[in-house]
């Protein structure tokens, strides 16, 4: 094996991780929105795009909402495909956008969305709306090239989720970030 090769080979295995590692497959615009306490509700979007050529997913959004409470906040997105609806006895059940209310060791709250599946070059909107003050903020924490299974049987569906905080250093070692799971939701409807 001559010098050329070693150097394509290496550039082949490594590029792809520096490009990701410095350009995020997952894009959020914008990463701050902020609210005005008011008694009218603010409504307000977000976009969370795929920039790769691939299908990306279990991509989790973290959404920091500030002094304010988790339930203050609705969150929606206008478009959910068909091919994620499971059905229950009389109720349809949307597995694309799962939303988990948290309380970090602080006790501050926040918002985690997990999205299934963003297709290639794919931008989701999202809508939300509050009357709280607050300035929030999002980040992208994971997201996966392989689908986790969706469960279901008779009368019954079960989801894999997890709730991928970053952790922290704390002095020689890393401190894993403990979370409080209030709420769990997913976009029903009746048939």
């Amino acid at each position: 094996m001559d010098i050329t090769s070693i150097i394509i080979t290496f550039l082949e295995k490594i590029l792809p991780w520096g490009i990701e590692k410095f350009i995020p497959l997952i894009k959020i615009e914008p990463k701050n929105i902020t609210f005005k306490k008011s008694e009218w509700q603010e409504q307000l979007s977000f976009f969370v795009f795929n920039r790769s050529e691939n299908i990306l997913f279990d991509v989790y959004i973290k959404i920091n909402v500030g002094n304010c409470k988790a339930e203050d906040f609705k969150i929606e997105t206008k478009k959910i495909e068909e091919e994620f609806r499971e059905n229950i006895r009389d109720i349809s059940i949307s597995t694309k956008v799962i939303r988990f209310n948290c309380i970090d060791e602080n006790g501050k709250d926040f918002i985690v969305l997990k999205i299934l599946k963003i297709d290639p070059n794919q931008r989701i909107s999202f809508t939300i709306k509050t009357n709280s003050g607050s300035v929030i903020k999002l980040e992208v924490l994971k997201y996966s090239k392989k689908q986790s299974k969706i469960l279901t049987r008779k009368n019954e569906i079960a989801l894999s989720f997890e709730i991928p905080l970053k952790n922290s250093k704390f002095f020689f070692g890393k401190k894993k970030e403990k979370v409080k799971l209030k709420s769990i939701s997913l976009l029903l409807r009746k048939k």
